[in-house]
């Protein structure tokens, strides 16, 4: 602040200083005041520089993987571009390439459960998240740290899915139906194909009747998709709550099953994700060994952070798209523009949200913007019109196509196509919507 003050006020304070006339016996004090004023803006702006170029310096994290840009204060972990062998394209995931967590897509992890030599032989232990899902972030060094234990067991396979891309969408809406999911991150797991099918009548038989409902409707390659699914059926809650008769009593002990009973019988279970209740349920689930349990306790890796000096000279400024170039503090941009980015957002958020049981909440959500919001008013009447009409959509493709299809209609691009494209500071070109960015 004190940086923006000097480099704003230092015009006004020089055509101040050159109106004042001299004043005999103070040998041109008015005359030196642009100067010092001067000196302090340029002290104040290579001070700016010296702390950009350390920023720069610390973007790079996890070895050699260089994240996407972000800036300075973005809240989340970092993000990667990540090559799947086996994907036509790389996909945005939370996870680094290399890493111990193995990145997928919905495409890739569908061949690979079905590859008798993959998913044929091994447990796929999935996760179901979304990159701007504060929770996921929180998960990020949890699920790493399982991934980590159970490297160098051949029966075990990890595969991260980032539901926010338009290429999972398809199998992470069906996994979500199948294991009754109901927010991110989920996990579930993945039994071996084996030699014979999992899948039989009585499964469908006993599906949820969501998940019922919608096999009804579907066809073709996506039925064929759904079913293939169907054996991912086992989702990680409280690890108590679901325990069978195969439980993991062997594993760790009666007395501990015990007292993790009566903490959930009396509401006293540990609120908190933890990687060690996470791996202790995929063992008693699959009866396989974590090979490094002592990962189970590493936690978030802040070895490539420097903590903050409050003393120190500022940083960049946050938002750097909305300053005009080479006037900090002046915006550029103007409240109805922010208003139309406002609307776009609230349009991804159905796309991505909208679920058959949230029917209502989206109809109430869009009337009250109908009424409230400054633009496109009209517009989102005869949405929330046509979604009353239409009542709850079981398909979630079909919906999303609705929703696209009007919002070209009203001129709001598709929030998930490259029309809304950012460029960060760098240039890198990122294939993220515009309302990303809030």
């Amino acid at each position: 602040l004190a940086i923006l003050a000097q480099v704003r006020g230092a015009p006004q304070n020089r055509a101040r200083a050159r109106a004042l006339p001299r004043r005999g016996g103070e040998s041109g004090q008015g005359a030196d005041m642009p100067q010092a004023r001067f000196g302090a803006v340029a002290r104040a702006a290579l001070a700016a520089l010296a702390c950009t170029e350390l920023a720069a310096k610390r973007g790079v994290a996890n070895g050699d993987a260089v994240p996407l840009p972000a800036v300075p204060w973005q809240p989340g972990p970092d993000r990667y571009w990540v090559d799947v062998v086996g994907a036509p394209h790389p996909t945005l995931s939370l996870y680094p390439p290399d890493g111990a967590v193995g990145v997928s897509t919905g495409p890739v992890l569908r061949k690979a459960l079905g590859d008798p030599e993959d998913g044929g032989e091994r447990w796929y232990f999935v996760e179901l998240y979304d990159h701007m899902c504060p929770h996921c972030w929180y998960a990020v060094p949890i699920v790493t740290d399982v991934a980590s234990a159970f490297l160098g067991n051949p029966r075990f396979q990890m595969a991260s899915l980032n539901c926010h891309v338009r290429a999972n969408a398809e199998v992470c809406f069906f996994l979500e139906v199948i294991s009754g999911a109901m927010d991110y991150p989920t996990f579930m797991l993945c039994p071996p194909q084996g030699s014979k099918p999992i899948v039989d009548e009585e499964t469908v038989r006993n599906l949820p009747e969501r998940a019922q409902g919608l096999l009804q409707h579907l066809a073709g390659s996506q039925r064929e998709t759904f079913m293939e699914l169907l054996r991912c059926r086992l989702r990680y809650e409280e690890f108590w709550a679901d325990m069978t008769t195969d439980g993991p009593e062997h594993l760790f002990g009666l007395s501990t099953i015990k007292k993790k009973l009566k903490k959930a019988a009396e509401g006293k279970e540990d609120p908190f994700l933890s990687a060690q209740d996470i791996a202790e349920w995929v063992m008693a689930k699959t009866h396989l060994q974590a090979v490094h349990l002592e990962r189970l306790a590493q936690g978030a890796d802040f070895t490539d952070r420097v903590a903050p000096d409050p003393g120190a000279a500022p940083g960049r400024p946050g938002w750097l798209r909305d300053d005009k170039a080479g006037e900090p503090g002046v915006p550029a941009w103007v409240p109805g523009q922010r208003w139309f980015d406002a609307l776009r957002g609230f349009i991804a958020l159905l796309h991505q949200g909208y679920r058959e049981n949230r029917h209502q909440a989206a109809v109430s959500s869009t009337w009250f913007l109908a009424r409230a919001f400054p633009v496109k008013g009209r517009q989102l009447a005869d949405l929330a019109q046509k979604l009353t009409k239409r009542g709850p959509i079981k398909d979630l493709m079909e919906f999303r196509t609705f929703l696209e299809t009007w919002a070209r209609s009203v001129g709001i691009p598709d929030p998930l196509e490259g029309s809304g494209v950012i460029k960060h500071v760098d240039d890198l070109h990122e294939h993220l919507p515009l309302w990303w960015r809030g």
